[in-house]
């Protein structure tokens, strides 16, 4: 499992360089990720499975193979499930999302953006948050996921009048629950709880 890990943080070093990956550089990352691969099959480790087809599918959209990017990261959403990890879990229904739009299937990235987002906020105070420089860690690292669903969300709505009221909606909500997230890393006191028992929709003020 130790060396399954020290892989895909090899893996995971080449993608976080900045700039067009060389094609070395992405048949390294592709070795280690599968290679992980094959210690997690070994394993029979689900989440460690999970996270080798997860990365490979981030390696595919990296390099702008959206289409080959779907199954390893369809393949690790299905194994997160199994070792049951919400901290999986909305990242690769957020990369299903991302690949989905774009390839143009829509409502299927919306649903992935429910997904992700739920996902998330089913581990929100599981995750260590730090506020500095006016804003909180949290905004920075999934601020653009809310931002992301609230923009396809608004593009939704402008092409399909009939949902349009519904849409709107829901992208009002998504971008007040990132802005209530950064309340709470803020105050991180009793008085978020205060307030969140006297919230009140916008509709009904």
């Amino acid at each position: 499992y130790d060396r399954g890990l020290v892989l895909l943080s090899a893996g995971w070093a080449v993608l976080a360089q900045k700039g067009a990956l060389s094609p070395e550089q992405a048949r390294l990352a592709q070795r280690a990720f599968a290679a992980a691969g094959t210690m997690a099959a070994a394993l029979r480790n689900p989440q460690l499975a999970s996270m080798a087809e997860g990365a490979l599918g981030r390696l595919y959209e990296r390099n702008g193979k959206p289409r080959e990017a779907t199954v390893p990261t369809d393949r690790a959403a299905f194994a997160a499930q199994a070792a049951a990890a919400p901290e999986l879990s909305y990242r690769w229904a957020w990369q299903q999302a991302r690949l989905a739009k774009a390839q143009g299937r829509t409502d299927e990235a919306l649903a992935d953006y429910r997904r992700a987002v739920a996902a998330l906020q089913s581990i929100r105070q599981d995750i260590p948050v730090e506020y500095r420089d006016g804003q909180s860690s949290y905004r920075v690292t999934f601020g653009p996921l809310y931002l992301e669903f609230a923009d396809l969300l608004l593009r939704r709505a402008r092409t399909d009048q009939a949902q349009a009221p519904a849409l709107l909606r829901e992208a009002r909500e998504t971008a007040e629950a990132l802005k209530a997230s950064e309340l709470h890393d803020y105050y991180r006191d009793s008085c978020i709880a205060n307030f969140e028992a006297r919230r009140q929709s916008i509709d009904t003020v």
